[in-house]
């Protein structure tokens, strides 16, 4: 009996680290994601001069971006796009582990863009994915450094308790 008691703390432990560790891997595809929504957008105003919203829903994305597009569609049906990026972003902010910074960031490329001409929001999509990039080094930089860290405190809490049982 102490047997599997002592496997379930363990494992227990061990998917309790996995859970923390996975907020590190979503927020790399979160960034990753973004980088290639921006480029999507940067040509299709560049080669199609297609409207914001056309653009939103012409693309595929995938979690955790998706819930952000798909929120931003919906509102752009009762405000203009920057308001419907500003609440898209603020619905869906605990969605991803990001900090005011990059918040910051995001938020105010929703409310600049389609502001201006074609070739000024390509070159403003261009800068967004310069500014966005130092984000996703330091995310993956973190999740090497301190990734596997929550996933062996969770293991080596549930393997201690299990010690002090027996």
């Amino acid at each position: 009996m102490k047997f599997i008691g002592g496997t379930i703390l363990i494992t227990t432990g061990f998917l309790i680290g996995y859970f923390f560790y996975e907020k590190y891997t979503t927020k790399i595809n979160f960034f990753t994601q973004y980088i290639e929504f921006i480029t999507f957008i940067k040509n299709s105003i560049m080669c199609y001069s297609s409207p914001l919203k056309t653009i939103l829903l012409g693309y595929k994305s995938k979690n955790p971006l998706k819930k952000y597009i798909e929120d931003c569609v919906l509102f752009l049906n009762e405000s203009s796009f920057s308001r419907a990026w500003v609440k898209s972003f603020e619905k869906n902010q605990n969605s991803v582990n990001l900090s005011p910074e990059e918040k910051n960031l995001i938020i105010s490329f929703g409310r600049q863009l389609g502001t201006s001409d074609s070739l000024s929001q390509a070159k403003y999509c261009e800068q967004q994915i310069e500014m966005i990039k130092p984000y996703l080094t330091k995310a993956v930089r973190e999740k090497s450094e301190k990734g596997k860290l929550p996933i062996v405190l969770g293991a080596g809490i549930g393997i201690a308790v299990t010690i002090l049982m027996v």
